[in-house]
């Protein structure tokens, strides 16, 4: 009997072919980095959808910012009327009862003066804090010459019609409104500006997330694609090994000679039908066997047990060449002189 301990030079053959399969540019590393790209593409196009609707939401609340101020000025600019309506009335005609509001109005002007300082200091960006720092002290002023309209009025009329007629009051008034117009401009201008960047980043991010969407839908495609063809490789391949395997149980179970294969610890995997025949051991029966228990071997001319071919050459690294006059005790204790040779 001849034993080798690893199939035909086929097997390496074939091993290294699939190897070499196993490249750098390899069909999944084609289909994972597809993957990959994919995934990216779609979620740069939700991170430009989410960017937009934060600009939309910055817009929207620009929007609100003016509308706040322009109701706000608008309201001091009403209430400043009022008490300086009811100061010349009380001045003109002496009577108290125009002033029956004017502290009420007076607490209303400062009133939509703080709400204007608070609406500029919670949206500094918007406009310059010079032109509320400029309308804050038109106020304030207008509201001292008021105030001084009114006591000079109660010591002596004239004085206070006097006052009135120097035009300082007409002149803070204008100021007022002055500031209060370029207000509302700046902020007219910014968001102007500020919709025609939004509108450009817009039609800017439309056309990006557009064409991510698009370029992501043809990857995934490929993806498919590749997919496919990896599925129809690998079928191809399990086919190519199966019928490989045919051919090597078909060979070998075909082949005189009894060939038996082991694993590195010396445990059966594989015997042809001869092999089962000369050692009368079934390969169901003997598969993860330790070698030496079915292959019980001993030199015919000392009549000893020696090591057997597997651990032999398990220590030695090397192919062992034909042996002649080797004995082997069958499973029914029958001896056969046989012809012994392994390879790692």
């Amino acid at each position: 009997m001849s034993k080798n301990i690893i199939p035909i030079e086929k097997l390496k053959n074939m091993h290294k072919e699939l190897k070499h399969t196993v490249r750098w540019f390899s069909p999944k590393r084609v289909i994972l980095f597809v993957l990959f790209f994919s995934v990216s593409l779609l979620g740069g196009a939700v991170y430009m959808i989410t960017e937009k609707n934060k600009r939309l939401k910055d817009e929207y609340e620009k929007q609100e910012v003016y509308l706040r101020q322009k109701e706000a000025l608008e309201r001091l600019g009403l209430h400043i009327k009022a008490a300086e309506s009811a100061s010349r009335g009380y001045t003109l005609t002496d009577n108290k009862a125009f002033l029956k509001d004017f502290d009420a109005d007076t607490r209303s002007i400062y009133e939509a003066g703080q709400e204007i300082q608070y609406i500029d200091d919670s949206d500094a960006k918007q406009t310059s804090t010079s032109l509320f720092l400029q309308l804050d002290t038109f106020v304030r002023q207008k509201v001292t010459f008021m105030q001084q309209v009114n006591a000079l009025c109660a010591a002596n009329r004239d004085s206070a019609k006097i006052l009135i007629a120097s035009g300082d009051g007409l002149r803070l008034s204008d100021s007022i409104t002055a500031a209060s117009r370029h207000i509302i401009t700046n902020y007219k201008q910014s968001i102007a500006l500020s919709k025609t960047s939004f509108w450009r980043l817009k039609e800017l991010n439309n056309s990006i997330v557009y064409y991510s969407i698009i370029i992501s839908i043809l990857l995934i495609i490929l993806l498919f694609y590749f997919l496919t063809k990896e599925i129809a490789a690998t079928r191809n391949l399990g086919e190519l090994i199966e019928l490989q395997k045919e051919q090597y149980r078909t060979t070998l179970g075909s082949m005189a000679e009894g060939v038996i294969t082991t694993d590195k610890n010396g445990r059966i995997k594989y015997m042809n039908p001869s092999a089962e025949q000369i050692t009368g051991w079934k390969k169901q029966e003997a598969k993860n066997m330790p070698l030496h228990l079915v292959y019980d071997v001993s030199s015919e001319s000392i009549d000893e047990p020696f090591d057997n071919i597997v651990t032999r050459i398990l220590k030695s690294g090397v192919a062992i060449t034909l042996e002649n006059s080797t004995l082997l005790k069958t499973r029914y204790n029958e001896e056969l002189i046989i012809n012994n040779s392994g390879t790692p």
